[in-house]
């Protein structure tokens, strides 16, 4: 049987050095290389055409990052590595494109048969996983009401939400008001705080930059990458009860 081709992605070094150990003692599977920076995962999935790619979950990672690794080349598959299994990761996973959510904390031969049945044509998510999204729900959020949700994770007040996003303060309190019913929210400090457990360390780094306006005595005036839907799921079983807990994705 041919070796099957694998690339690694891993920001450390001692975790890529584990995983190859690993591999190394299955001889019909075979690591290409290992990319530790982001901007390089694309170059060099196109460039080595692995049959599958697997991705160590890290902070410089966002998730367009990976749906981009998904769609790189023709029949190649991702699975992506984590240390947490919450339902809005693996939502997230899925609408990337992922085709298994392996988490770190599983056995070596787990690890190993999931990776085999990848590269099977299977698609590998836990049953705990699956159970998950199943009681879970999406909430899409509007392009704007994704951004404000993302600036008010970063701690910016209504007056500088208005600034960045070139709006009144009048229409961020109706947007905030709106997405405080939409979600769930009981306030503002509650969506501030999903919208920070679920955003990356990336994403939250990245901004775009507006064009001039008037002078003004915000200074935070940049537009971030932008939540685009909220997943809700139950965190308490009460029959009859509609308490949800809520947590975005981007």
């Amino acid at each position: 049987m041919p070796r099957r081709k694998l690339l690694l992605y891993s920001e450390l070094p001692l975790f890529a050095e584990g995983v190859k150990a690993t591999l190394s003692s299955h001889p019909d599977l075979e690591l290409m290389g290992t990319v530790q920076q982001p901007q390089s995962l694309l170059v060099e999935i196109r460039n080595q055409n692995p049959q599958l790619v697997l991705i160590d979950w890290g902070p410089s990672l966002d998730w367009p990052i990976v749906a981009a690794a998904c769609n790189a080349v023709e029949g190649h598959r991702v699975v992506l590595l984590v240390r947490n299994t919450a339902a809005e990761m693996v939502y997230q996973a899925r609408e990337a494109g992922v085709a298994a959510v392996l988490d770190l904390h599983s056995q070596l031969d787990e690890f190993v048969e999931a990776v085999e049945r990848v590269l099977a044509g299977e698609v590998v998510y836990s049953q705990s996983m699956d159970e998950s999204l199943r009681i879970s729900r999406a909430v899409r959020l509007t392009p704007r009401e994704g951004e404000l949700v993302t600036l008010l994770a970063q701690g910016l007040k209504n007056k500088e939400i208005a600034t960045s996003l070139n709006i009144s303060e009048g229409t961020v309190k109706v947007y905030l008001s709106k997405l405080f019913q939409k979600v769930g929210a009981k306030d503002r400090f509650e969506l501030a705080l999903f919208g920070l457990k679920n955003l990356t360390s990336a994403e939250m780094g990245f901004f775009e930059e507006l064009p001039p306006r008037k002078p003004t005595t915000v200074t935070r005036a940049a537009r971030p990458q932008r939540l685009r839907s909220i997943v809700v799921r139950p965190s308490v079983v009460v029959a009859g009860s509609g308490f949800y807990r809520v947590a975005a994705v981007r």
